[in-house]
């Protein structure tokens, strides 16, 4: 509930957030964890300013939630690229090259709740036995 009173501040306090509406359809599965009381389709449509982000495969709720809650639009916006994103997830090899030598190729072992989400989303279309091969 405190959660849905959150989004709602967020989004009636920008008028191009506000101006986005999505038609409620059938919704994924829901873990019963998932707040059940919150529109997080239409919330989530709205926050990123017109992107469905629960028609990506493998994007769920808690996935959404902890993108909105870790970076949000504004923060997405700040990285030039999606290198500069998987850089600061810690997806992306510290590659360290001195005269054209490779001295240390390690992903860093720290690790975020955004990191471990999108590892499950990414898990989650490994597992997917009707999915379409790229």
């Amino acid at each position: 509930m405190e959660i849905d009173n959150m989004l709602k501040q967020i989004i009636n306090s920008d008028d191009n957030k506000r101006q986005h509406h999505l038609e409620p359809k059938p919704h994924k599965r829901v873990n019963k964890n998932t707040s059940k009381h919150i529109d997080l389709n239409l919330r989530s449509y709205q926050m990123f300013e017109g992107t469905d982000l629960l028609a990506i495969e493998g994007m769920g709720y808690s996935t959404v939630l902890e993108l909105m809650s870790e970076v949000g639009l504004e923060g997405i916006r700040k990285f030039k690229t999606a290198k500069h994103v998987a850089r600061w997830l810690r997806l992306a090899p510290n590659k360290k090259v001195s005269g054209g030598k490779v001295l240390s190729n390690k992903v860093p072992k720290r690790s975020n709740r955004l990191k471990i989400a999108l590892c499950h989303a990414a898990n989650a279309i490994g597992n997917l036995k009707d999915s379409i091969p790229l």
